[in-house]
């Protein structure tokens, strides 16, 4: 089978209100092959992996979309997954307006992916007919400018040890072009394996961006989900 790499045009859907957004998701079972590579303790470029499991969010920030975002993770021919985003508040706020919140709020960005299903959208991202399934998924990424990264960042510990086992780890890597998950050590991640990643920012975010990346049995796979960056914003020294 032909491998397909789908190049997307940066696209960003104007939000009414605060014009922020945010994102949802699925899970299920596959086999699975242990893959070859040494056990880390998931750090790189000085991002430690932190546990999404123990993180105490306030609410939403909640867009003309509701306050997640629906999308399918895209090859140019056909889905290999779902990605569901949101933004949330710290601990504690009861409504989460970026216009209302002052300049010292902490914002998580999370994003919920499941590789090879794709049940539902939002009615603003296009469906593909046909979901390939997937036997190995190595990375997620952000394909842009972290803006406001604090330095937080990580994952759901039990998701990761339920598809890749005990052992499973990601590593996780700052750069001028975003943020990157790959997996660094367990078995591989593939069809109906939900894992939810996430990272903070003092940045709100500007709307759902055609800006992040599932790399899948040699496919790469774009969806839309909350950022707080276009391709023009300054990128030095996003990176703590």
């Amino acid at each position: 089978m032909k491998h397909s790499v789908f190049v997307p045009a940066l696209a960003m859907l104007t939000l009414a209100g605060c014009g922020e957004s945010g994102t949802d998701g699925q899970t299920g079972t596959d086999a699975r092959e242990t893959q070859q590579i040494t056990p880390t303790d998931a750090q790189n470029d000085g991002v430690e992996a932190l546990d999404f499991d123990t993180l105490k969010l306030g609410a939403k920030i909640v867009g003309p979309l509701g306050p997640e975002v629906d999308s399918s993770l895209n090859t140019d021919l056909t889905s290999v997954g779902d990605l569901i985003g949101y933004v949330a508040c710290v601990e504690g706020t009861e409504t989460c307006d970026p216009k209302a919140a002052g300049d010292d709020m902490v914002y998580t960005y999370v994003y919920t992916v499941t590789p090879g299903v794709d049940p539902h959208n939002d009615d603003k991202f296009p469906k593909s007919e046909a979901v390939d399934p997937v036997a190995k998924a190595t990375a997620f990424k952000m394909v842009l400018p972290a803006l406001g990264f604090t330095g937080e960042a990580g994952y759901s510990k039990e998701q990761t040890a339920e598809a890749l086992g005990t052992d499973g780890a990601f590593e996780i890597r700052c750069t001028a072009d975003g943020i990157t998950y790959e997996i660094a050590s367990g078995t591989e991640w593939s069809t109906g394996e939900t894992i939810t990643f996430f990272w903070k920012s003092t940045k709100p975010p500007m709307g759902p961006m055609d800006a992040f990346i599932l790399e899948a049995d040699g496919k790469t796979a774009i969806g839309a989900g909350p950022s707080p960056t276009t391709r023009n914003d300054n990128a030095e020294g996003i990176c703590p």
